[in-house]
């Protein structure tokens, strides 16, 4: 089993490498449970040898609201396959064994309530997960939880979208450890021909606020 020591800092410390060697993070996602939950490691395997810098897993979830037809059907995949919050702490822990590989969870929070905020959180840190982003969890309502979220040396990686004013980008990354997920589209993920041209001068701006 990889040691957990030094957990806090496992995604911070990525990022200070990466920017001694001038380059940027490579974080690509798969879906737990998609093809199936052997198919998940093998794809793990695959991605963490090919150099991905850090990993993102997604729970799959029956309604998600900010994802696309691709992770859409992947998600209905593994649920019908009866992938559940339990079944992917259970493969964390099997990555867990052979991999150091900061891992980062993708969850609606609908999920993380079911489960319980407490117990989620203690969950997902004793199976060895480093990180989480919650898409349908705006400020107001991680402020809630905020005491718990602090508690835990899981980096709640906070997500900063196109339509935020200084301000808020500023209240946003207060609030976020590890790093930020920037939203560089309006609408629900997928494949796109060319971004925005918006998109510059909002990474200006929120880098104007934040050196995470």
């Amino acid at each position: 089993m990889i040691e957990n020591k030094d957990r806090r800092d496992r995604i911070s410390k990525v990022f200070e490498e990466l920017k001694k060697e001038d380059r940027k993070a490579f974080i690509p996602f798969i879906t737990c449970g998609f093809p199936d939950l052997d198919g998940t490691l093998r794809l793990f395997k695959v991605l963490d040898r090919c150099g991905a810098d850090i990993i993102e897993i997604g729970i799959p979830f029956s309604d998600p609201l900010a994802d696309g037809p691709v992770i859409q059907k992947t998600s209905k995949i593994a649920l019908e396959a009866g992938t559940n919050t339990d079944t992917v702490f259970d493969t964390v822990r099997t990555i867990r064994k052979t991999s150091s590989t900061p891992l980062v969870l993708l969850v609606y929070f609908n999920t993380i309530y079911a489960y319980g905020v407490k117990r989620f959180l203690s969950s997902a840190e004793e199976s060895g997960v480093d990180g989480m982003i919650i898409p349908d969890l705006p400020l107001e309502e991680f402020n809630k939880y905020r005491t718990l979220f602090e508690k835990s040396i899981i980096d709640n990686i906070m997500i900063a979208s196109l339509t935020s004013g200084r301000e808020r980008l500023a209240d946003i990354a207060a609030a976020g450890r590890g790093f930020i997920y920037c939203v560089s589209l309006k609408g629900v993920t997928g494949i796109r021909a060319k971004l925005s041209d918006e998109v510059s001068d909002f990474l200006k701006v929120l880098r104007s606020v934040t050196d995470l």
